[in-house]
């Protein structure tokens, strides 16, 4: 109640594009350094971690000689414009 808080609040639809994305690259230093040159966010990238925490460690891995972590993701992403 807009007396008795001083706020009023409304419900504003937006349409959300869904787009579909992919990503390809090579992790031989960094996670986070891999994921931005192949144009993830740091958000994707830990989602990303996140889904394969149990099958690759991104620490030891990483640093074998020569490096083998070549993976590839293809996720979707959600963007509303902003009205």
């Amino acid at each position: 109640n807009v007396k008795e808080t001083g706020f009023e609040a409304d419900t504003i639809e937006r349409p959300v594009d869904i787009r579909t994305n992919g990503a390809h690259g090579r992790i031989d230093r960094s996670l986070f350094e891999a994921g931005t040159a192949a144009g993830m966010t740091d958000r994707t990238t830990m989602d990303m971690a996140g889904i394969f925490e149990w099958d690759i460690d991104f620490i030891q891995d990483v640093h074998q000689d020569p490096p083998e972590l070549r993976p590839s993701l293809c996720y979707r992403s959600h963007a509303s414009s902003r009205m």
